[in-house]
């Protein structure tokens, strides 16, 4: 037990002695603005890569608004101008940041309900802006054997001709969902599209709304 302290010891004096690595990156958007990406290094026995933080200094302002944060590898997230809105998805494939028309930042948390879930639908509702009908139309046809896993779901992608939002939503190896939201002209709030049930035959049934 000593010699597992001691060598434990060891282990965290070698990893505190290199100091951890701090990145900030300004960077100039077409619409006059700065992104400001400040990166600080994450090392340890559970958690490494990156925890970043964005913020946001309009065109002619010295002032940062502050967007989020998110932990990962890839701190250098991608930002999309569409009209007049700025939409930034965040690199950990869970979050959309949104600068609405009115000139506030919005988040879009990608979390749905499914059958393990304890907490009220209200809860999904104020994270992602859609409807209790269109949330449970995401979970309605989960089949039986599909309910034995917990969900990953994932922001894959946001289309700045379209403003679709695409999710992917996986409950076992064999099946996924793919989900479609269509951000609002405002920014200010999401809605379903369609619904892309995949198995593992390639079989795709579209559920539109």
């Amino acid at each position: 037990m000593r010699l597992v302290l001691i060598l434990a010891l060891l282990v965290l004096g070698g990893c505190s002695a290199k100091p951890l690595e701090r990145k900030t990156n300004d960077i100039l958007l077409s619409n006059g603005a700065t992104l400001r990406i400040e990166a600080v290094e994450q090392r340890g026995f559970r958690s490494d890569g990156w925890s970043v933080t964005a913020s946001y200094m309009p065109a002619g302002s010295n002032d940062l608004e502050m967007i989020g944060w998110w932990e990962g590898y890839n701190h250098d997230p991608i930002i999309h101008i569409v009209d007049n809105l700025v939409v930034l998805p965040s690199p950990d494939l869970h979050t959309l940041y949104v600068r609405s028309a009115d000139g506030k930042w919005r988040f879009f948390s990608m979390q749905f309900p499914d059958e393990r879930s304890s907490l009220p639908i209200q809860h999904y509702t104020t994270l992602t802006t859609l409807t209790e009908d269109e949330l449970h139309s995401v979970r309605q046809d989960i089949e039986p054997d599909e309910k034995e896993w917990a969900p990953a779901i994932y922001l894959k992608s946001f289309d700045p001709t379209t403003k679709e939002v695409y999710v992917l939503y996986q409950t076992n190896p064999e099946t996924r969902r793919h989900i479609y939201l269509k951000l609002s002209d405002d920014g200010t709030d999401l809605s379903l599209v369609r619904i892309k049930k995949e198995t593992a035959n390639n079989a795709l049934q579209v559920t539109s709304h």
